[in-house]
């Protein structure tokens, strides 16, 4: 596991999430460019020297985020191309910018995609990393809102292929859809009482809503772990079945938590009002079906 990355700038402390990359070996699916480390120590860029004539948390933070990639040499291949030293510097910066406004955050992206898109093996790799970081299902560092700035720089500029950016401009289309603040969308579905209702119908004030695959091995172990008590899950459950196949669903439904509201969704879910990355995927709903965390953990 590396180092925590303990941010300590006069007037606060950041603690972020330690992050195990891959030791320097080049991970299934990188660009076939991307040299592996040979060194066992994992390297990184060094932070940046916030001058002290920064004094307020938020200004400090976002000198740090739009400075962050300032020693990065793109045309030095034993520096930019080294995937442990890349993913490690990639985890510290992207734990750094929840602290930023999004000004500065937009920024900052911004500044990271220039100084890679001077290379083109470099910035193929930095799309790489962006990707695998914060849009991986499995990516314990995966956050969607943060991905999508990255997306509007890659889905926009030409120095990538024209089926990167279309691919870019996808997964934003996707992204965009029932973000945190937003009313997510409505549709009809069954219960397991064999009741007609819609999505908004069954929520109550504040819903777990859990989309699952009854054939999916990681969805049953997440209603396992959410139906038990220590867990400490205190909202009310609606789990809905999400992938069309109603026979399967009615026989294993009787298998569901009988706390929750347990569902079938009679209007498809396929991309066109909700994006799924990988089931089971956990939206915290208010009662007005406003979205309060997306495809969140629990």
């Amino acid at each position: 596991m590396k180092k925590n990355i303990l941010w300590m700038m006069e007037g606060f402390v950041m603690a972020a999430m330690s992050w195990s990359c891959n030791g320097g070996k080049n991970t299934t699916g990188a660009p076939a460019t991307i040299m592996a480390s040979e060194s066992q120590t994992v390297k990184e860029l060094p932070l940046p020297d916030v001058p002290p004539s920064i004094t307020e948390p938020e200004e400090r933070a976002a000198y740090a985020v739009r400075h962050f990639w300032d020693s990065l040499n793109p045309s030095d291949h034993t520096q930019s191309l080294d995937t442990a030293l890349m993913e490690q510097t990639f985890a510290n910066f992207i734990s750094l910018l929840p602290y930023a406004t999004e000004d500065a955050r937009n920024e900052a992206v911004t500044a990271f995609a220039d100084r890679c898109s001077a290379d083109s093996d470099v910035y193929d790799l930095a799309a790489y990393i962006s990707h695998h970081y914060l849009d991986d299902p499995n990516s314990p560092m995966r956050n969607e809102e943060l991905y999508i700035p990255f997306l509007r720089r890659f889905a926009s500029d030409p120095k990538l292929t024209e089926a990167k950016r279309e691919r870019a401009a996808y997964r934003l289309e996707q992204a965009m859809k029932n973000r945190p603040g937003t009313k997510t969308a409505d549709f009809r579905l069954l219960t397991r009482e064999g009741k007609a209702s819609t999505l908004f119908r069954e929520l109550k004030d504040t819903t777990l809503v859990i989309f699952y695959d009854y054939d999916c091995e990681h969805c049953k172990e997440t209603v396992a772990r959410l139906e038990d008590p220590a867990a400490g899950v205190r909202y009310p459950v609606v789990a809905v079945e999400a992938t069309e196949d109603k026979d399967g669903w009615d026989a294993t439904k009787a298998g569901m938590p009988k706390e929750w509201t347990i569902c079938f969704a009679t209007d498809p879910l396929d991309g066109e009002s909700y994006y799924f990355p990988a089931l089971p995927s956990l939206y915290l709903l208010a009662g007005d079906g406003t979205v309060l965390v997306k495809d969140g953990a629990f």
